[in-house]
């Protein structure tokens, strides 16, 4: 009864309602933006964003289920030959349309891999022995860049061969638009959760019915829980009020095929995951980092007795996560820092190939970070627990 009182309290103020109506829009303009609009090409326009994207999505189906393999790359290869070779804007080409665009996505990969500009990939001879080779050797380069362990290696190494070339291209473009969106719709989040969780316990110091409260059977006992409870559970629902729209939109426009789809095709990443699965572990990690923000704003407001301060302290945190990085050379300092959620939710820290060693085991940053976010939660909770028990009220 007392969850269920403390959740009506919540979801009757006005401001959670608008700022969650806010955050629905920025979901769902996220997705849609890029088909939204006309397409330029100097100044003239050339067609719809929606019905060029509506194009290449045809061109991307029509390659699904071919493995990106020799005679796939020497198509390419010979289908971008027929561009004028003296031509700045290719893509504005009457010979780009007809016969290199429809094998765009593959030349997109290819010049990703081998890690050319636009010119050299077009001059590229296709050999999918090199391709693939320069691929693995661009995974061992990130390594590097991130002061990876021997035994961090071998563990991305031992993943690397359960990648069996060639790789088989799919479509998967409303799942690529849902992890790029991931980072707005995150924030968006947590902003959400901060502001409307600031105010759960300082209301009652605001209008002065703390004394009344905490004097009551429960009132420094159940009573904070049951907060807790609820602020979370508004928390969640407003993220899934967020994220549902967005699947919906993104699934709308650009289709909902390829949950099969190999990671490797969009991720510099050596895990065996498909498209489909990065995109339920990436809102798995929103969830969880929007659980822990509800528990820190709403323990911290208790323990200031002021939603402004916790206000103030959360956006700090927000603004800092996205300004502000730790050099990788200091492996430790640099990997807490973008456990953190304002820093996690993104993606290439959610796929992080820098890993937790945990008895002789290597795990990776997905695996880990929301039990420890679980953890500090709980401690988090025990420690407003205690403040709000011994709270007292004076001075009236």
């Amino acid at each position: 009864m007392l969850y269920w009182f403390e959740l009506k309290k919540i979801v009757k103020r006005k401001m959670v309602w608008i700022t969650l109506l806010v955050s629905i829009v920025v979901g769902i303009f996220t997705v849609s933006s890029e088909a939204i609009g006309d397409f330029y090409m100097e100044g003239e326009k050339t067609d719809t964003n929606y019905h060029k994207l509506q194009m290449d999505r045809e061109y991307r189906e029509a390659l699904t289920g071919r493995p990106i393999s020799q005679p796939l790359l020497e198509e390419m290869c010979a289908a971008y030959a027929k561009i004028p070779a003296d031509v700045l804007r290719y893509a504005g080409t009457e010979e780009y349309e007809k016969y290199a665009r429809p094998y765009s996505a593959i030349f997109g990969i290819v010049t990703w891999w081998n890690e050319m500009t636009t010119d050299q990939a077009r001059k590229w001879k296709p050999d999918e022995e090199e391709l693939y080779a320069a691929r693995t050797q661009r995974q061992k380069n990130v390594w590097q860049v991130y002061f990876l362990t021997e035994a961090e290696q071998n563990y991305w190494m031992e993943q690397e061969r359960q990648l069996k070339p060639p790789f088989t291209y799919r479509s998967y473009e409303g799942y690529y638009i849902l992890i790029r969106g991931f980072m707005t719709i995150g924030l968006a989040a947590l902003l959400f959760a901060s502001i409307c969780m600031a105010s759960v316990f300082t209301q009652e110091h605001t209008y002065r019915t703390d004394q009344l409260l905490l004097s009551s059977a429960y009132g420094r006992h159940k009573v904070y829980w049951a907060k807790l409870c609820a602020g979370i559970t508004v928390a969640l629902a407003g993220s899934a009020a967020m994220v549902l729209p967005a699947v919906a939109t993104a699934f709308g426009i650009y289709g909902t095929e390829g949950f099969t789809a190999m990671a490797q095709l969009d991720l510099d990443y050596s895990y065996p995951l498909t498209m489909g699965q990065v995109c339920l572990i990436v809102y798995a990690m929103l969830f969880a980092a929007v659980v822990f923000v509800s528990v820190f704003v709403m323990t911290l407001s208790e323990i200031v007795k002021g939603n402004v301060a916790a206000l103030a302290v959360s956006f700090g945190l927000i603004i800092a996560g996205m300004m502000v990085s730790i050099p990788k050379q200091y492996r430790a300092a640099a990997q807490i820092w973008d456990w953190l959620p304002t820093r996690f939710l993104s993606i290439w820290h959610v796929f992080d190939v820098r890993m937790i060693p945990i008895f002789g085991q290597c795990y990776v940053s997905w695996q880990i970070v929301p039990l420890l976010y679980a953890a500090a939660g709980i401690a988090i909770a025990a420690v407003g627990r205690q403040v709000y028990g011994r709270y007292q009220v004076s001075g009236r």
